[in-house]
């Protein structure tokens, strides 16, 4: 009886010792993993050597106006920096943008339709045999948009 109770507390020291050791591990390998993904995402510009020089620049930036820091972007291609999420997220914030996606996908629609479903769309307005496809999907949008 003592034997089988020994064996079973030995067995249960085995496993515990067993979840650390994969735990030790595991920490191991998710702190090698961080790392490698930090030094990959955190490249400093050489010319930025202390935190006190990008305080600096910093309190430029932030007197400078608005027309400035555009001005500064304007040259470069910022937007090939940007993976996908950041770009969905910059077309949200931009009203604008946003509206030109939804128009492009619009049109994209309106041309899979025959010009007929185009005409029924258009139901009351005059000479609409004269027009092209391509003129009865604009004229589509351009109602759509005075409404």
């Amino acid at each position: 009886m003592i034997n089988k109770s020994s064996s079973k507390a030995e067995n249960t020291d085995s496993i515990i010792r067993h979840f650390i050791l994969l735990g030790i591990f595991t920490f191991d390998i998710l702190s090698k993993f961080l790392e490698l993904f930090k030094k990959e995402t955190i490249k400093e510009d050489p010319s930025t050597k202390t935190s006190l020089e990008t305080l600096k620049r910093a309190e430029v930036l932030d007197r400078s106006s608005d027309d400035d820091l555009k001005n500064a972007l304007s040259g470069t291609d910022i937007l090939s920096k940007f993976n996908r999420n950041d770009l969905i997220g910059l077309v949200i914030s931009c009203p604008d943008a946003l509206n030109n996606i939804l128009l492009k996908e619009r049109r994209e629609y309106l041309m899979k339709l025959t010009n007929q479903e185009l005409k029924l769309l258009l139901a009351g307005t005059q000479q609409l045999y004269k027009l092209k496809k391509t003129e009865l999907v604009e004229l589509i949008i351009q109602k759509e948009q005075t409404q």
